[in-house]
């Protein structure tokens, strides 16, 4: 389990990027975002073996769009719920998931992810 407490540039533009990187061997974590602004993303790496990377609502899921990035393009998934997670599958081993942040600005945004090896 690795947890992540990051904090947007409150000086910074709106079209700021935070990024975070899971560890190879890290299967599932929380986000705190303080004063998200932005964008963050989230990004996981195998070196060899597929998966999913996840985001599931927490406690206090605020965004705008989640897209999945593959080979530079971003497409625009569904938001996660209670019910569903947000996924993309890796391709060459990696996945990304570019999250934009709420459009007033928050004093923070929270979810979870969860990384899900292929069979």
């Amino acid at each position: 389990i690795v947890n992540y407490s990051v904090i947007s540039n409150l000086s910074g533009s709106h079209d700021q990027v935070v990024n975070i990187t899971v560890p190879k061997d890290c299967l599932f974590g929380d986000v705190d975002w303080n004063y998200p602004r932005g964008s963050l993303l989230l990004s996981h790496a195998t070196g060899g073996k597929n998966f999913q990377l996840c985001i599931e609502k927490g406690w206090g899921t605020f965004v705008t769009q989640v897209q999945e990035i593959v080979n530079g393009i971003a497409k625009t998934l569904a938001l996660p719920t209670e019910e569903t997670p947000t996924c993309t599958k890796s391709t060459n081993s990696e996945a990304a998931l570019l999250i934009s942040s709420p459009s007033a600005q928050m004093y923070m945004t929270m979810f979870n992810y969860r990384i899900i090896p292929e069979k």
